[in-house]
């Protein structure tokens, strides 16, 4: 595609709202607007499924295991992890399942203690918890602004780190810990994943 096609293209989904930019002297970046926008892409990458996976080099067959395993989607967890973590919530009973989605007394209990009680505030039109369809795993990860608190929260607690891929991070040795204690949450299947448990030393920021 030529750049001047690209850009118009672009500028077309600037015009509609999904994209915002951000302009520094020549240069312009590009994001998605806002959660509500990123859940779309999600949950229409979710709708349509898996592509055919072309034969993978080596090295780029670990990459795409490891950002499977553990990811961001937008600004919440998603992959292995990310599912894991919602399944552990719900076993936990501080997500609540079977009558639609709500989170619990305890659960109320559970995310103040972990992220302050403004995370429990309503953030305008988003919802406070979600599922969303995980485009890899085909099975719901938390999303909302509890989603995305959860995740804030790990980042700051240096339970999980960024990775130079896109979207990747990978959990800390503490962090494996931690959610274990606090979630009984089994990490071997992210284990079982090339590179998606750190190993050595914590991460210390």
């Amino acid at each position: 595609m030529a750049r001047s096609t690209a850009s118009e293209h672009l500028n077309v989904l600037v015009s509609a709202g999904l994209l915002a930019e951000e302009r520094q002297g020549r240069h312009r970046y590009l994001r998605l607007a806002d959660p509500q926008t990123a859940q779309l892409v999600e949950d229409l990458a979710a709708t349509v499924g898996l592509p055919d996976r072309p034969s993978f080099a080596a090295r780029a067959a670990r990459a795409a295991g490891q950002l499977a395993a553990t990811r961001t989607c937008y600004d919440h967890l998603a992959g292995v992890l990310g599912v894991s973590l919602f399944d552990a919530l719900v076993d936990a009973e501080l997500i609540n399942t079977r009558n639609g989605l709500a989170l619990t007394s305890s659960g109320r209990v559970w995310f103040a203690d972990l992220a302050g009680a403004g995370a429990l505030r309503p953030c305008g039109t988003r919802p406070l918890v979600r599922t969303c369809l995980d485009w890899t795993e085909r099975r719901s990860h938390l999303g909302g602004s509890l989603g995305a608190a959860l995740c804030h929260q790990l980042l700051e607690r240096a339970w999980i780190t960024r990775t130079a891929q896109h979207r990747g991070v990978t959990v800390t040795p503490t962090g494996a810990q931690a959610l274990a204690d606090r979630l009984n949450l089994d990490l071997q299947a992210l284990r079982e994943q090339p590179s998606a448990v750190a190993s050595g030393t914590d991460y210390v920021p």
